[in-house]
């Protein structure tokens, strides 16, 4: 059954949730190798200073772990041109499936017809180069900066958006390593951080309130995606120390288990 039919209230499933998260739980507390998703940002306006950069990658942070997303799963990290070049696969495409990115931009006026947000994810791997169009900048996931310029608190709309993009790339990887096939959906049958009107009406009514410690219900993460995320996390763990344990053994085959 398709994981987009028939979405409950987003509360609803918040019990099961939580039992998946308390199993990945154990797995996390005797591993300190433990597989998560590392969000790479790219500051590349050349406008923001880095204590606004990191204000925005907080309020990113801040909604997940308001949603009960054990924070062990996933660390934002800001990264330079020269970094990013090394965790690239080939051109255009991060080198691990756990690796996503995200370039902070501001367009000018008419680029990218002011598009707040894109995250392109292709197989499981986050597309980061734009090597053929030229409607957009040169990065296929990115943040723009400029629909957000006269918020009140422009930090938290953009970590926000950041927050937006994030999920986009964490739940499309999640649903091809289970289904094997590309993603790359709005959920629109209720305010929700997963969904495409978030960004143009919400943005009006709730985002230049700024940032609240209550979890509101834009910032909601719907418990199905929030559930597909955790499971992967809980699975690619389950398969690294499978095969971690594996290549001990064999190299100690004189030792009896």
């Amino acid at each position: 059954m398709s994981l987009l039919r028939n979405f409950r209230n987003p509360w609803e499933d918040e019990e099961e949730v939580i039992k998946t998260t308390s199993v990945s739980d154990k797995i996390f507390s005797t591993n300190t190798d433990f597989q998560k998703f590392n969000i790479y940002i790219l500051d590349d306006t050349k406008s923001y200073s880095s204590s606004s950069i990191k204000k925005m990658i907080f309020y990113a942070e801040e909604i997940f772990i308001k949603n009960r997303f054990p924070s062990e799963y996933f660390q934002y990290s800001l990264i330079t041109h020269n970094e990013l070049s090394n965790k690239l696969m080939g051109p255009g495409y991060m080198s691990n499936t756990n690796d996503l990115f995200l370039a902070i931009i501001t367009s000018l006026e008419g680029e990218t017809n002011v598009r707040p947000g894109l995250s392109e994810i292709v197989s499981g791997y986050t597309v980061v180069n734009n090597l053929s169009s030229e409607e957009y900048p040169p990065w296929n996931s990115f943040v723009n900066t400029r629909p957000f310029h006269d918020h009140s608190n422009p930090n938290y709309s953009i970590g926000y958006t950041i927050a937006h993009e994030t999920l986009h790339q964490m739940y499309s990887t999640a649903y091809f390593y289970f289904y094997k096939k590309d993603i790359n959906t709005h959920l629109n049958h209720i305010d929700n951080l997963n969904a495409s009107n978030t960004i143009k009406n919400i943005s009006q009514r709730f985002l230049k309130d700024g940032y609240q410690n209550k979890l509101r219900q834009h910032e909601v993460i719907l418990a199905e995606q929030k559930k597909l995320i955790i499971n992967y996390v809980v699975s690619i763990n389950e398969k690294y120390w499978k095969k971690r344990r594996s290549e001990f053994r064999h190299s100690r085959p004189w030792i009896s288990y």
